[in-house]
């Protein structure tokens, strides 16, 4: 006969792989089936706001990470998908918070400093959401939402020549699956946003208008 933790391990395991599946359904299931065993597992509830993130129900994954963390405050990745929510439903003076928690208990997060650096940004810090967007890139130079990102920020810095090379350079990226969803979701919250293609077109015109009005200037 199995002994609970050796069970709840393996319903966790499956519930993992479903997961990673897409099977949401059949994942949910397992875990319910983990919090009847335990009905304190952290790891059972961060599944489950994963799920609810993917499955774009992100007040109720917020209430499963704020569960998360009461249960285990240091269990970083779930500050970092607390954050994702938070940007996605456009309130990022909190996720910008939340971000920097998860930073403090793990300063290499490449997520993290994207996620830092994308609330920054739509608060129009820029010079500060570059910055974070560098380090991300620093951390993993393919990173696809910190190439976008970074393109955001010179965009809104008005640096449309360096800009215009960024979003180029995602372009050229495999965008992971889902990432032009999750792009195209935030930007319900951030008009600012601007996506790959958009942000190639948005530069290009900025760049012409500001040629145009400086040789205004010039023959004026």
């Amino acid at each position: 006969m199995k002994n609970t933790d050796t069970e709840i391990a393996e319903l966790q395991k499956r519930a993992d792989e479903f997961f990673k599946s897409k099977q949401f359904a059949e994942a949910s299931r397992c875990l319910n089936e983990v919090l009847k065993l335990d009905n304190n597992n952290a790891q059972a509830f961060y599944t489950r706001s994963m799920i609810n993130n993917a499955l774009a129900k992100y007040n109720e994954a917020l209430d499963c990470f704020d569960k998360v963390i009461f249960l285990d405050k240091n269990f970083t990745v779930a500050y970092i998908g607390k954050a994702f929510a938070l940007n996605v439903l456009g309130r990022f003076q909190e996720s910008l918070a939340a971000n920097e928690i998860a930073l403090t208990q793990d300063p290499n997060s490449t997520l993290a400093h994207a996620g830092k650096a994308y609330s920054l940004v739509a608060l129009g810090r820029y010079f500060e959401g570059l910055s974070a967007y560098e380090q991300a890139l620093r951390l993993t130079p393919s990173h696809y939402f910190s190439h976008n990102g970074k393109a955001n920020a010179l965009y809104g810095l008005g640096q449309y020549k360096e800009a215009l090379e960024w979003f180029e350079k995602t372009t050229q990226l495999s965008p992971p699956p889902g990432a032009l969803d999750a792009l195209k979701k935030a930007k319900e919250k951030n008009p600012r946003l601007l996506l790959p293609e958009e942000g190639l077109e948005k530069t290009q015109q900025a760049m012409q208008t500001a040629t145009s009005h400086s040789l205004h200037r010039t023959c004026s």
